[in-house]
């Protein structure tokens, strides 16, 4: 098993300012040929490739996945979940089934992704390998989230709308 950090960054970015109460639509591309390029070998099962960046006090409402390129290989049997990897794989969604998949296709969420998931530290969202034989090659997916920042409106120091 490997972990491959395919996030761009977005701790912390979550938020147009601080505090903010507005949810956001936050997505990124995930290419699996880079993904495997970044690992320095193969794709396997059980790898976990890291998407969105949750910054500590986020409120995810729901995580989607959207394919944009087929995948390529020999694989007949490559699963994916969509979770937080050292918590619940997949919370949001479960057995995603990439090699049967057409450009187009959205995953279903888990029966368990229709409630938010409240993240108390700084994390990200993850895409586990769930199952494959033979090769995964290539394909891409675009993983989308809308998230929400729940800290405390009124912390200290800070000034409240409107003063």
């Amino acid at each position: 098993m490997a972990t491959i950090d395919m996030s761009v960054g977005t701790v912390g970015a979550v938020s147009a300012a601080p505090y903010s109460a507005v949810p956001r639509l936050v997505e990124l591309e995930v290419d699996f040929a880079a993904a495997a390029t970044a690992k320095g070998s193969a794709l396997a099962a059980n790898d976990v490739i890291q998407t969105i960046d949750v910054p500590a006090g986020s409120l995810v409402y729901t995580v989607g996945m959207e394919v944009l390129a087929a995948m390529t290989g020999t694989s007949t049997d490559l699963a994916l979940d969509v979770g937080v990897t050292g918590g619940d794989v997949d919370v949001f969604i479960d057995g995603f089934d990439m090699d049967a998949a057409s450009v187009g296709d959205h995953a279903a969420l888990a029966s368990s992704g229709a409630r938010p998931v409240l993240f108390t530290a700084d994390d990200t969202i993850d895409i586990l390998i769930a199952a494959q034989t033979g090769t995964f090659l290539t394909g891409k997916v675009r993983m989308y989230a809308v998230i929400m920042d729940v800290n405390g409106r009124d912390a200290p120091g800070v000034a409240t709308a409107g003063s």
